[in-house]
């Protein structure tokens, strides 16, 4: 199975947005590897804000959205982010 580790951030006044999404992913799977986890296993997507929890103005949506999230894949299957429109 293929983990993708997906990092999102808090709303557009993270700019740019998905390059910090990335780079929050990135450093998620450096860590998993340096703990040993095959590197293999694992794929760095961000996301950035295009997928809010919390749509709302308030700073606990924002801290909602800043996130990682791990997600499970079946290794034949594409990752989510290689699917249009996300």
């Amino acid at each position: 199975r293929l983990v993708e580790v997906q990092g999102h951030a808090a709303d557009d006044r993270e700019a740019p947005a998905r390059p910090l999404g990335q780079a929050r992913a990135d450093t998620i799977v450096q860590a998993l590897v340096a703990h040993g986890v095959e590197a293999s296993r694992l794929r760095a997507r961000g996301y950035g804000d295009t997928l809010p929890l919390d749509t709302a103005p308030t700073r606990a949506a924002r801290l909602a959205n800043a996130r990682i999230e791990l997600v499970v894949r079946d290794e034949s299957a594409p990752c989510a982010g290689a699917v249009a429109g996300r």
